[in-house]
């Protein structure tokens, strides 16, 4: 028995709204996987981007601390740069004295972590001077191997456990352009801080 061309038609009209909501499910299933396997990869987490701190200027000379990755596999060595940039007309005339030109402190909390370089290096027993020409930049770099060293004397340190932690670098020279720095100067020498965060 042959069925009414009506009822045919609108069997084929419903089959083919059903296989168009089958296609465009089965099309936005395939982008969303598409996208979390971008994401995903393999299962390795994608290293996070540098970070940068929010320059900082005292007597024309401009701080600035940075990191490669924000966050960090437990155990890898973090290097921390450190960049002095004389913004003015003139060269900054520096005289060193003790046994560094900076120290690099990392804290959780109000509690000290770590600080380097250590004290392993020659302290100077007599000021050296020393300049940074106008528009020059000053760089130094410090691995932190994420142990906690509060002192960085006569100590193997122990692996910090997961979590954040704050960077902040410190520029410490004993005058600049022939005036003594105090306490309350060499304050203003430091870099805004940065946050670091190590993964289990």
């Amino acid at each position: 028995m042959r069925r009414p061309l009506s009822k045919v038609v609108f069997r084929l009209a419903r089959e083919r709204r059903i296989d168009l909501k089958k296609l465009r499910c089965a099309l936005v299933l395939g982008i969303l996987g598409a996208l979390l396997g971008a994401g995903c990869g393999n299962g390795t987490s994608t290293p996070s981007s540098p970070v940068i701190s929010t320059p900082t200027t005292a007597n024309s000379l401009v701080f600035s601390a940075s990191i490669p990755h924000g966050r960090n596999a437990r155990g890898t060595s973090i290097p921390v740069t450190f960049t002095i940039t004389n913004s003015g007309t003139q060269a900054a005339n520096l005289t060193y004295g003790g046994c560094h030109e900076f120290v690099i402190q990392i804290t959780q909390g109000t509690r000290q972590i770590w600080w380097g370089p250590g004290a392993s290096e020659a302290c100077l027993t007599v000021p050296q001077p020393s300049s940074i020409a106008a528009g020059a930049t000053q760089t130094y770099t410090v691995d932190w191997d994420q142990r906690d060293l509060p002192n960085n004397v006569d100590q193997t340190g122990t692996q910090v456990a997961p979590g954040p932690y704050i960077i902040v670098a410190k520029f410490i020279p004993v005058s600049l352009n022939g005036i003594p720095m105090d306490s309350g100067q060499l304050a203003k020498f430091a870099t805004s801080p940065i946050s670091v965060t190590i993964t289990p």
